[in-house]
């Protein structure tokens, strides 16, 4: 397997053209009871560019996607790109007018939606099925299980340095920012993380992951077409996380991904453990967020596993993977617990910023990037892309971290959400892991606020509670008790305010990260509660429900 893709493949598209010509009949994706063939996709995808063309959709339209996990994810983002256009995935449940806001600022030709809409509106809002029904009728249908006369030939833009899709940063709500991602850095990533993790056509990808952001579309639903290899698709709720589970045992997974929570919920809310059988699981990557040394062995330890968990840095900018750790092999984690992310993928460089430049190994500062697989910048924002270049062709992560004397990366945390107390840096990732460990608390978040005060900045702790609705006030005010007193007793702060909450009352991303700026923008506005959301105490604010 090349590392660099230029050798072999010129567009994205052809991820999928390839697969129907070499192997038409072997399955892609299983999704919903239903398995799709490469040949399947494949014909679908054309039939839906053809009635993107039908519409007008052209070389470097935009196209936004409002679409969950499932086959007509792949039929629209696969026909758009046929169609010469770039993909513009987001969160499929989106009200109306954030799906118009996100559809003016990327300049949007159509927006493509699950169900037919009752009216068009600003924007031609279109379904998978609607579009493959008009281009059907403008060109022969493709047997089932043969790959489309045309679909080697007609695979969109064949330059690899256009833009294939943008991906709107996580949570970015007031000041979006579109990531323009080209075909070059995506080949690129597919191929990096295909040889750093060690990913064959014989691996079974088993995924929950939106495909509409970064993981799950590159590393879960891209690399396994990359393959040849096997998708089976679950839906993004994870609310019942023994699916995942069991979804892996039946369909034989080699390998799954998600963020530390959803390992965590595993540990938390499925019971009876020993009745899955885990034992085809060579690799579980752990990223998108601060990864725990508990959950890596905590995770193992309760089904029976042995060195399955990854642990790995990425970001939208670098279109997914910057670094992970080796598959197969143990996980080292520093003196203050910070889990080793590993080494940079083939052909990445990381390096950590300082004031004057490059900082040695050992000290903290900020990670940039550079490498075959980070944007040039955001679509239509020349502030935001000059801020994000540092130097040399490195991009800025707006994360802390250091690499050791080995070159392997340690994530400290977001510059923006390091918590300054009395001269001293607090990190949130080790007042959660404390709050955490208290029996009752399901997940924590915890933010620094300064108000202004000779206090300077404190710090406030949110917890979810289970089983909240049937605790008294005084187990409640225990709970609390017990959560400053864990970061009292190891770290020597405690906090301004614990808030606790309902279970699902912490904002989250769609792949999993806190949202501490909504969390620090409730306190600040001083919102009274709304819904029941905050069990204790009472007179604070409310955070959105996820």
């Amino acid at each position: 397997m090349p590392t660099h893709p230029g050798q072999s493949l010129s567009s994205v598209a052809e991820l999928l053209a390839r697969g129907a010509r070499d192997h038409p009949g072997r399955p892609a994706i299983i999704v919903a009871g239903r398995t799709w063939s490469y040949a399947e996709l494949a014909d679908g995808a054309h039939a839906v560019a053809r009635g993107l063309r039908r519409r007008g959709v052209g070389a470097g339209d935009r196209v936004l996607l409002a679409l969950p996990n499932g086959a007509e994810f792949f039929l629209a983002f696969f026909g758009t790109l046929i169609a010469g256009g770039v993909a513009v995935p987001v969160f499929p449940r989106a009200v109306p007018e954030r799906l118009g806001s996100l559809a003016r600022l990327a300049a949007a030709s159509v927006i493509v939606v699950p169900d037919p809409p009752p009216s068009s509106g600003e924007f031609p809002l279109l379904t998978p099925a609607g579009l493959a029904s008009a281009g059907a009728s403008a060109a022969p249908h493709a047997a089932p299980h043969a790959a489309p006369h045309d679909a080697a030939r007609d695979t969109g833009s064949g330059d690899q340095d256009h833009p294939c899709y943008i991906q709107y940063t996580s949570g970015s709500t007031a000041d979006p920012r579109g990531a323009l991602i080209t075909h070059q850095n995506v080949l690129a990533n597919i191929d990096q993380m295909t040889e750093a993790m060690d990913i064959t056509a014989d691996d079974v990808f088993v995924s929950w992951l939106p495909t509409h952001h970064d993981m799950g579309l590159t590393l879960m639903a891209l690399t396994p077409l990359r393959l040849g290899a096997r998708l089976v698709l679950l839906p993004t709720d994870l609310r019942d996380v023994a699916g995942w589970l069991r979804a892996i045992e039946s369909h034989r997974g080699t390998f799954t991904a998600g963020p530390d929570f959803a390992y965590r919920l595993c540990l938390r809310n499925v019971r009876h453990r020993s009745g899955f059988d885990l034992s085809s699981l060579k690799a579980c990557m752990n990223a998108s967020e601060p990864v725990r040394k508990e959950t890596l062995t905590g995770f193992e330890a309760a089904f029976g596993l042995r060195h399955v968990m990854m642990a790995g840095y990425g970001l939208a900018e670098a279109t997914l993977s910057v670094t992970c750790t080796p598959r197969g092999q143990p996980i080292d984690v520093d003196e203050r617990g910070l889990v080793c992310l590993g080494r940079p993928m083939p052909g990445t460089t990381v390096a950590i910023a300082g004031p004057d430049g490059a900082l040695p190994a050992g000290q903290s500062g900020e990670i940039v990037v550079a490498g075959p697989s980070t944007c040039a910048g955001y679509h239509q924002n020349p502030a935001a892309s000059a801020a994000l270049a540092w130097r040399d062709g490195y991009v800025r992560t707006g994360d802390l971290g250091y690499l050791d004397q080995a070159g392997r990366l340690y994530f400290v945390a977001r510059c923006k959400e390091v918590i300054n107390l009395a001269g001293r840096t607090i990190y949130p990732q080790e007042v959660e892991s404390l709050a955490d460990g208290v029996g009752a608390v399901r997940i924590s978040a915890a933010i620094g606020i300064d108000r202004g005060g000779v206090e300077g900045e404190q710090l406030h702790v949110f917890a979810e509670v289970r089983r909240a609705e049937a605790a008294t006030a005084a187990e409640l005010a225990a709970i609390a008790n017990r959560i400053a007193g864990a970061i009292h007793d190891a770290l020597g702060v405690r906090p301004r305010s614990t808030i606790l909450l309902r279970p699902r009352s912490i904002p989250m991303t769609s792949n999993g990260k806190i949202q501490r700026a909504v969390l620090r923008a409730a306190v600040t506005r001083r919102l009274m509660p709304a819904a029941g959301d905050v069990v204790f105490p009472l007179p604070v604010s409310p955070v959105p429900q996820r």
